[in-house]
């Protein structure tokens, strides 16, 4: 901070001035040193007054010691420095005033200072947070880490293999893992519902349109998964974190250069990939189409659902959005037709196995490690879906998809890194 100091001397004639008087001139920039005979005339002690010059750093010290003891903080780092700028008049005339004005740098004080290492000390913890260090994670979380990964890759091939319409396999889904969460979030959770019922109708209504959203998504991928292969509908569904940028960036979030790089590089392949399905015939090419609307409503309902866990629990949320997605997608095969049960024991089989594989050891364990592991590593992770689909299919469905289609999917996925190592450096 820079503080302008104003000194003002008042200057009498000299009628008899002393041999040793050096008075300037009106031009001259110092301190008028007729002061000194003045105040030697005054006193009778031969001994002279201490001239005061604006050279000197003890003018600044005695005239305010406040001065002084908030520069001392700073003085191993930097030196003061002071600069004159006198504002002089051309001609002096008896007892009239001169204005010496001095801009002196001093110290920002210390109240300031504190407050700012304690603002670094406050967010240091978030940055650790999000750059974890792996070192000092216990293994047993990477493990849990690749049974999620695993069980979410299961989830594509598992709803090809099953023998029942894809509609009631969603439904079935969501309505398994509601009726699971209902005892937990009934009696624990009970007060939070209800006042999320009463009193917090917009949280309310967002854990609503995520609900609304998870159903879109169920709706449009699953029935993609037998329209295309499976290599190319999860790819394709996997872009969420580009849509996710495409909508923040709609609504004023500005992502950095590597962020748009990696989306420009993933929508590359998306391109090579449908070009490739549209040559095999346009069955597949509408399942990329219902694969990539999948990924958008996916985005939606990650978007809605981060704003509502701000203020609610993830059991109360979870409640609410799953039984939402059970309540449309019933409506949804009650309109379609879509018989809702006759199943097989082992469709019957299979459809708790996706639900336990995708619904629970998926995202629960996926929501368990991001705590240690970080979002950034989770979430890259999580990109391996595709290819473990992709082979899990190979072996245990015979399902090899066309050679160019490779090529095309790991061009996406290198793009979905890139974004997401992207928004970790935002």
């Amino acid at each position: 901070m820079s503080l302008l100091r104003t000194v003002t001397v008042t200057v009498s004639p000299c009628a008899q001035p002393c041999s040793g008087c050096s008075a300037p001139s009106p031009t001259t920039t110092t301190a008028p040193s007729c002061q000194t005979c003045q105040t030697a005339r005054s006193r009778p002690a031969p001994a002279p007054a201490p001239v005061l010059t604006h050279t000197s750093p003890d003018f600044f010290a005695d005239s305010s010691s406040r001065a002084r003891s908030s520069s001392s903080a700073l003085t191993s780092v930097m030196r003061r420095s002071v600069r004159v700028h006198p504002a002089v008049t051309p001609s002096r005339s008896p007892g009239q005033s001169r204005t010496i004005s001095t801009p002196l740098t001093r110290a920002p004080e210390l109240p300031l200072r504190s407050a700012m290492q304690s603002s670094a000390a406050t967010s240091a913890p978030a940055t650790t947070a999000a750059l974890p260090d792996l070192a000092t994670v216990p293994r047993t979380d990477f493990l849990l880490l690749a049974l999620s990964v695993s069980g979410v890759a299961f989830s594509a091939p598992l709803i090809s293999a099953t023998a029942a319409p894809v509609l009631a396999i969603a439904f079935w889904r969501n309505c398994i893992a509601t009726g699971l969460l209902s005892p937990i979030a009934l009696l624990r959770q009970r007060a939070e519902l209800r006042a999320l019922f009463t009193s917090g109708r917009r949280t309310l209504l967002l854990a609503l349109a995520a609900g609304a959203f998870l159903a879109a998504h169920f709706a449009m991928w699953l029935p993609s998964l037998r329209m295309t292969s499976i290599a190319s509908s999860t790819a394709l569904c996997t872009t969420t974190p580009l849509w996710t940028t495409v909508i923040l960036r709609l609504r004023g979030h500005r992502p950095p250069r590597t962020v748009w790089t990696g989306t420009i590089l993933a929508f590359v392949g998306v391109l090579m990939l449908t070009g490739v399905d549209f040559a095999l015939s346009p069955r597949n090419l509408a399942g990329d189409g219902l694969a990539l609307a999948a990924g958008l409503a996916a985005a939606c309902y990650f978007l809605l659902g981060s704003t509502v866990r701000r203020t609610v629990s993830t059991t109360a949320y979870t409640f609410v959005c799953y039984a939402t997605t059970a309540v449309l997608l019933l409506g949804t095969c009650l309109v379609s037709g879509a018989s809702l049960t006759g199943f097989s024991g082992t469709a019957w089989l299979q459809i708790v196995l996706l639900t336990g594989c995708a619904q629970f050891l998926g995202h629960s364990l996926s929501n368990r490690v991001v705590r240690t592991l970080g979002p950034s590593l989770v979430s890259t992770a999580i990109l391996l879906e595709t290819p473990g689909a992709a082979l899990i299919a190979a072996v245990w469905l015979g399902q090899l998809p066309p050679v160019a289609v490779y090529p095309a999917v790991a061009v996406i996925l290198a793009g979905l890194v890139v974004v997401v190592r992207g928004n970790r450096r935002t």
